[in-house]
């Protein structure tokens, strides 16, 4: 249980860090509601474990770890139930100029190819290129080696250029 001195640093984490913990979760799910659940079970760990924080690292850097497994969790949660039945979507596009149509659907195919990545490359991609978090940084979150972070960073950008490449995408 928290202390009662650490209440007010878990009010200030909550203000400050709560947008940025939602953002991650919907980049990793791509469902808002199952992102606003994950915020709440994340800050509910920080609650229940915030006297165990050594300050090692800043607090999103520990917010985002833990989020991070929480993720990896209802991910694999929602593929057991979900293994027999899945039908594909239709995607919808609108009739916006042809070069907003283009930059939608790259980033598009590029998140796609993302979200097949593994867990941690697709972790590593997120916190790198959405969050702007520094090797050393992704390293603490993940709680990897910064050699396996870099590591993890090549074989997904690879991977991705590679999916692009046969799909037609040009740089």
């Amino acid at each position: 249980m928290t202390e009662p001195n650490l209440l007010p640093l878990y009010h200030q984490w909550v203000t400050e860090y709560y947008h940025d913990v939602y953002r991650w979760c919907y980049r990793y799910t791509k469902d808002a509601e199952e992102s606003k659940d994950l915020t709440q079970e994340t800050f509910l760990a920080v609650f229940r474990h915030l006297h165990q924080f050594r300050f090692e690292s800043s607090p999103k850097t520990w917010l985002l770890t833990i989020a991070f497994r929480l993720c990896v969790k209802s991910e694999k949660r929602r593929k057991t139930r979900t293994k027999i039945a899945q039908s594909p979507t239709a995607s919808s596009t609108s009739s916006s100029a042809e070069s907003e149509y283009l930059k939608q659907s790259s980033e598009k195919a590029v998140w796609q190819v993302i979200d097949s990545l593994s867990p941690y490359e697709k972790m590593a991609m997120i916190l790198y290129y959405d969050d702007h978090m520094s090797y050393e940084e992704i390293s603490i979150a993940l709680s990897k080696p910064i050699s396996q972070v870099k590591n993890n960073l090549y074989r997904a950008r690879q991977h991705v250029k590679k999916h692009l490449e046969r799909e037609g995408w040009r740089e």
